[in-house]
């Protein structure tokens, strides 16, 4: 259901959280909450052993990608100009102080285009040649975008891999010369072709690359489209979109945290490729332990992955994710209260981060305390707007107080940010349902099976609507819409049913019989 699933993708698959410094006040006294967490002073150094279990992971990692032949190798030496933008005293998982070598703009956007107009125009003519219209979809979080692995493409794989033969790499090089020591230990982690459009993937989930460093290449015109650009959690004082023309390339660590924004019109091509460094001294220590640890709770080994999120903890203490990670093994050992707390602790140590503003709500209304849920809630859809299960979560608060007007409120903004959102068209069915409102109530459920087919409340709701719109269609002698009400259910909702079928036996039976009369 919803607590688990969205959390899950939002906060721990693969992916870290990250961690910046923030002058917005605090909320409701978390000041000391990373002091009193910690629970001693931050390590200087991993154990010996970690750090070997961790290069041993990298280098599985970088076997992994040389296999899929992207490639990798001595590159030509170029300077290029840029546009920095400055994320201030945000705090990287790994190689913060090497990414900082040349100041705090780590954010470089291209001055003029990196890719020439023929060049983007023969990558996308070869994606729509290879998808013949019929793009395949990419997950993101909660939301799908149209896109594929470049890997996958074979013609576009051929230019990629001269782009980052004379340009991308020799431009990383040039960036990040602490980073990238050695511009032939540069390796592809993983590179795709996204296409956003309105109707077929707007957006993404706001996230961080999982990889050491990441580019974004924007193939077509921005006239092309409405809308789109990259958000970045860490610029301004809320957070800024950071927009390029065709043909430029974002260069940047992978530790950002950023989404995809909308687009309300057109279609925007782009390029994003993870990279990674080969050499040992590439090893990303923080991500290792986390990824780890991750897998370690995946595979139902809950104290080890405790184990590997104190140690990123103590490790990189000013890293948001170590105490979110650290604060879900908390709930999985039913620890509600020690898991509050550290949800608290990584917002505290990133105060921009809606995700962790969500959690404590999640863990305030799991702890039966509705009031402060609901404030921390409305804090995680005042830092991203976008998050369709923060309004989803007021709604059910609403719910709970018997507000049925706000509470519908709170369903709609849910879905109009994530129209797929399955339990908010489901709950927002029941709120019309409980005022008599038959139509938009079964309007909703369908809505939602169609979305998500199995969705067992959905499922439930929509049988026992049409069970008594047929029943009430039937006192009204209207015997035709009773029976295509129980069909209804008897045809996707629930086939076979007892009592649907009796009751469509014995209204079928008198229309019969009167027809026959």
């Amino acid at each position: 259901m919803h607590i688990f699933n969205s959390q899950f993708l939002k906060a721990y698959i693969l992916q870290a959280l990250i961690c910046v410094a923030s002058s917005r006040p605090r909320p409701w006294g978390t000041t000391q909450i990373i002091k009193d967490i910690r629970g001693g002073s931050a390590f200087q150094d991993l154990p010996e052993s970690e750090k070997l279990l961790n290069i041993q992971e990298h280098l599985k990692e970088i076997e992994l990608n040389t296999e899929q032949d992207y490639f990798h190798g001595n590159c030509p030496t170029i300077e290029i100009e840029t546009q920095g933008y400055n994320v201030g005293s945000f705090v990287l998982p790994d190689f913060n102080k090497e990414f900082r070598s040349k100041g705090d703009a780590l954010i470089q956007v291209t001055s003029s285009p990196l890719l020439t107009n023929e060049e983007c125009d023969n990558i996308i003519n070869l994606a729509e040649e290879h998808f013949q219209g019929d793009w395949s979809k990419l997950p993101s979080g909660r939301f799908e975008i149209c896109g594929s692995w470049i890997k996958d493409i074979p013609s576009v794989k051929e230019s990629f891999n001269t782009l980052l033969r004379e340009k991308l790499f020799p431009s990383l090089a040039h960036l990040f010369p602490d980073v990238v020591k050695d511009v032939s230990d540069l390796r592809i982690q993983s590179a795709y072709l996204f296409k956003y459009t309105p109707e077929s993937g707007e957006k993404t989930d706001m996230h961080m690359d999982s990889s050491l460093l990441s580019f974004t290449i924007l193939l077509n015109d921005p006239d092309e489209f409405e809308g789109g650009g990259t958000f970045y959690e860490s610029l301004g004082e809320h957070g800024e979109t950071v927009t390029m023309g065709k043909g430029h390339v974002c260069f940047r660590p992978a530790g950002l945290r950023h989404r995809g924004q909308p687009i309300t019109s057109g279609q925007r091509y782009v390029i994003g490729g993870f990279v990674t460094v080969a050499s040992k001294d590439g090893c990303e220590h923080t991500r290792q332990l986390l990824t780890r640890g991750t897998k370690a709770l995946a595979d139902g080994d809950t104290s080890h992955a405790r184990d590997l999120f104190e140690l990123a903890k103590q490790y990189c203490p000013e890293f948001s994710e170590t105490y979110m990670s650290y604060a879900h093994c908390q709930r999985k050992f039913g620890d509600l209260t020690g898991a509050l707390k550290s949800y608290k602790a990584a917002h505290e140590a990133n105060p921009r981060n809606a995700d962790s503003a969500f959690m404590v709500g999640v863990m305030y209304g799991e702890l039966g305390n509705d009031d402060d849920a609901m404030k921390w809630y409305k804090l995680a859809t005042e830092l991203n707007e976008y998050d369709g299960d923060a309004w989803y979560r007021q709604g059910l608060v609403y719910s709970r107080k018997g507000m049925t007007n706000a509470e519908r409120e709170m369903y709609q903004q849910a879905i109009d940010v994530q129209p797929n959102h399955a339990d908010a068209h489901c709950n927002l069915g029941c709120s019309f349902g409980e005022e008599g409102d038959v139509e938009n109530e079964i309007k909703c459920y369908e809505r939602a099976l169609e979305i998500e087919p199995t969705n067992d409340d959905a499922l439930n709701n929509a049988k026992a609507a049409y069970y008594y719109r047929g029943v009430d269609l039937y006192r009204a002698g209207d015997l035709d819409g009773s029976l295509k009400a129980f069909d209804r259910i008897l045809n996707g909702i629930a086939p076979n049913e007892p009592s649907v079928l009796a009751a469509y036996n014995a209204v079928l039976k008198e229309k019969q019989e009167k027809e026959a009369s």
